[in-house]
């Protein structure tokens, strides 16, 4: 009995640790400083720099209405309203990796704020996919949600299950940066049971395809808890 009462206060206690660790990233922010390409300004005054702060877990179209505002006087005419996006020392950044995978991928020497520049015209397709309107990015957050669950169950019944006002909401909890409501819902589809076959993780490297591997968990007895068997993944195979 008391080495159940033992592990079980254990495992508590390694599960609320999670909930500190799992709060604490989520209200990590990026201060960004963003300026205007030297090529779309038009107007005889500079532009002044936009700074903010950005959820680590965001992206950069949740920003992108206060960017394209605060520049619209100095960009060309013709192409106000166009497709906007950012790069870093010259690289385009894909608007549907989160910010703080981005700031930690390409940033590498922590340099803050993390300078970016923003551009009205020129969009790389090639390199970037186009965002047409908030649907895009909205539409790419439920088909990671889908993968991911798809990856870790085998199947997608625990976020087909979810009502409509769930759904709404976690995308809400996203877009709004608002933890409990996020939270709220994400935790009815991110359970760990013993079901589970695989443990969805993406690899980011500069220039390269986010790398992803089927990762199988370990049960460990001992705590209640998953853990993740290590696995080596020669990154620069092929390349």
């Amino acid at each position: 009995m008391k080495a159940s009462t033992s592990s079980s206060t254990l495992g508590m206690a390694v599960v609320n640790q999670d909930k500190e660790v799992r709060r604490a990233v989520w209200e990590g922010s990026v201060p960004i400083v963003f300026h205007l390409a030297e090529n779309d300004v038009v107007s005889f005054q500079q532009p002044l720099p936009l700074y903010m702060m950005v959820p680590r877990n965001g992206y950069l179209p949740y920003v992108a209405q206060t960017v394209r505002e605060h520049f619209m006087p100095y960009a060309p005419p013709v192409i106000v309203g166009g497709d906007l996006w950012f790069d870093f020392h010259t690289i385009p950044l894909k608007w549907h990796h989160p910010v703080g995978v981005l700031f930690d991928t390409y940033n590498k020497n922590q340099d803050l704020p993390w300078n970016l520049t923003v551009h009205f015209n020129g969009l790389p397709s090639d390199t970037i996919m186009r965002c047409s309107s908030d649907d895009s990015v909205k539409s790419n957050f439920y088909n990671s949600l889908k993968e991911a669950s798809y990856i870790k169950f085998g199947d997608n019944s625990h976020v087909n299950k979810l009502s409509m006002t769930e759904s709404d909401n976690l995308w809400k909890g996203c877009l709004q940066n608002a933890y409990e409501l996020y939270w709220s819902v994400n935790e009815l589809i991110s359970v760990t049971s013993s079901n589970m076959k695989h443990i969805p993780i993406r690899v980011s490297i500069p220039h390269y395809p986010f790398i992803q591997d089927l990762i199988v968990p370990r049960y460990s007895a001992e705590v209640n808890m998953r853990k993740t068997e290590c696995k080596s993944i020669n990154i620069f195979n092929n390349k």
